[in-house]
């Protein structure tokens, strides 16, 4: 089974959770950003209507103000005697000065008038009325008959405009239209008189130039794409500011015109909007003169900044994630790494190499398990060295047993050249003392020979290679002293021998015999086989002595 390293399963969880928490964070913040960004545009867009709406309402409202104290100057001067000769003369002039202070002072006005029914004022066979226009050239008031009154206004008398219950209250405003002498666009605002009957009896009235009131719209920046129309009381045409060509009149769109025909109130609307050049975000806000004025952006301009924050936000996440695997990575490499170091040092103590050891200074759990592993691992090498020990050491004597004696004889082996001696020796009489004494007395005699042997040969190895059995290899300088070596070994035994006729006891009897390499042989066996031989010549004789 193919085994996953702790490394990548680290990695691998911890990338998980990062990207785990850097997709939720991504998501939330591409929510807050869409809403947000969404709440912003709206909130925008109703700003910009409302201020554009204050700002075309001031001008209607100050033109209406305008009206309206011209026409209470009026009717204080026509409380006077109607029926006297002059009067109306008198009373135009009055209300004509009077008018021409007021429209200087009011922003946009093209021209001022008053205008009585003209059947009523041809039967006295004056001319109560007045139409100062500003000439375009020179920005003078120019002063109109009544017989050269604007065929609109005129036209006005006998028509139910004038009796609406509307005009009577709050006047009557007209809808944009283009001037008599077609130079340009403008808005009326009228106050109707009416008799002691009710019966519409004049007019005094102000003409705005409409194309110098749409200029106020054309301060407006919406997302640079944006823009503000104003649409008529009947919701079917649109007029926009067209810079030095002044006004545009365009029917108004199909999508939209439904939308607000369904839709008339007295308050802001907000709402989107399908047409052929993409979806809409569309405020209107209605104005004092009964038009609507409607700022409109496309929703692609609205998204862009959303999707540049929203491209942002993806970038910034995409960095921080980066960053995160950054450090993760480097992190799971400090982590990891005396995690794999430890492995290859259990792996070298497993296979039996105690030659390396790892000190891991990491001030945490992995210092403790290595400071233990350490400790584990020479408690087990000094374990293994006793048992290496113990299984090539004789334990009754305490000398080299077998399995070191041959473990030496094949390193001795595989050595070229090699000058040595071998001795093999031979307890006698074991036996007869375990069988007459005990065995704890042969033991005895046994501990008593490796003695023995091992204090002539106190250079050399020495082996109990059997129960009763001992090799001695000789070399270096017992080697050079075998002859003497083998003399002394030879008199201590006899003399062993004497003290044990004398006092009665049994004798220390060891039989020896000596080969050596090269001179006897090169083979080690050989030369084995040659000192046994002799060994055994050698304990023949000691016994026939001993006989």
């Amino acid at each position: 089974m193919q085994r996953t390293s702790i490394f990548r399963k680290f990695v691998r969880t911890t990338l998980w959770i990062v990207l785990m928490i850097s997709l939720v964070l991504s998501c939330a913040s591409i929510f807050l950003v869409s809403k947000l960004s969404g709440d912003d545009s709206r909130r925008l867009m109703r700003s910009e209507a409302g201020r554009e709406t204050q700002c075309l309402d001031a001008r209607l409202s100050q033109a209406r103000q305008a009206v309206q104290i011209i026409y209470d100057f009026a009717s204080e001067r026509k409380a006077g005697n109607t029926a006297k000769v002059g009067f109306y003369g008198a009373f135009t002039q009055s209300v004509h000065g009077m008018a021409e202070s007021i429209a200087h002072l009011t922003d946009g006005v093209q021209a001022v008038y008053m205008c009585m029914d003209p059947g009523l004022t041809l039967e006295k066979g004056e001319n109560p009325g007045f139409f100062c226009s500003q000439t375009r050239e020179e920005g003078e008031a120019e002063r109109h008959s009544i017989y050269n009154m604007p065929a609109h206004l005129t036209e006005l008398f006998g028509t139910e405009l004038l009796d609406q219950e509307e005009a009577r209250t709050e006047g009557i405003w007209l809808m944009p239209r283009k001037s008599a002498g077609g130079q340009g666009w403008i808005i009326s605002y009228l106050l109707p008189w009416f008799s002691k009957e009710g019966e519409p009896v004049g007019i005094i009235g102000m003409d705005l130039d409409f194309g110098d009131t749409m200029q106020l719209t054309g301060t407006a920046e919406l997302y640079k794409s944006g823009r503000v129309i104003l649409a008529d009381m009947d919701r079917k045409l649109q007029y926009t500011y067209a810079g030095e060509t002044g006004v545009a009149e365009q029917e108004l769109p199909a999508g939209l015109h439904n939308y607000i025909a369904r839709m008339r109130t007295d308050d802001q609307i907000l709402f989107y909007l399908t047409e052929e050049e993409g979806k809409q975000l569309v405020c209107t806000n209605p104005l004092i003169n009964g038009m609507q004025l409607i700022v409109s952006v496309p929703m692609k301009a609205v998204n862009a900044d959303r999707n540049q924050l929203m491209i942002l936000s993806i970038v910034l996440t995409l960095v921080m994630f980066g960053l995160a695997v950054t450090i993760v990575v480097k992190r799971t490499v400090r982590i990891v790494s005396p995690l794999k170091k430890l492995t290859q040092i259990t792996e070298q103590y497993a296979r039996g190499d105690w030659s390396e050891s790892y000190v891991c200074q990491t001030s945490d759990e992995l210092q403790e398990l290595a400071e233990s592993i350490e400790t584990m691992a020479k408690t087990t090498q000094s374990y293994i060295n006793n048992l290496d020990s113990f299984a090539k050491t004789d334990s009754l004597t305490g000398l080299k047993n077998r399995n070191c004696y041959l473990e030496y004889v094949q390193k001795l082996k595989s050595q070229e050249q090699q000058v040595y001696g071998v001795a093999v020796c031979d307890i006698n009489f074991l036996k007869t003392v375990n069988d007459s004494a005990g065995h704890e007395a042969g033991d005895e005699l046994i501990c008593r020979a490796a003695r023995y042997i091992c204090e002539i040969f106190d250079h050399s190895p020495v082996f109990r290679t059997g129960g009763d059995e001992f090799v001695v290899i000789l070399k270096g300088r017992d080697f050079g002293n075998r002859d003497v070596l083998l003399q002394d070994f030879e008199e201590g035994q006899r003399w062993e021998r004497e003290e044990a006729a004398r006092s009665g006891e049994q004798p220390l009897a060891i039989a020896i015999g000596m080969a050596v390499c090269p001179t006897d042989s090169r083979d080690f066996d050989e030369v084995f086989q040659r000192a046994d031989e002799r060994m055994y010549e050698n304990k023949r004789g000691i016994k026939g002595e001993m006989a």
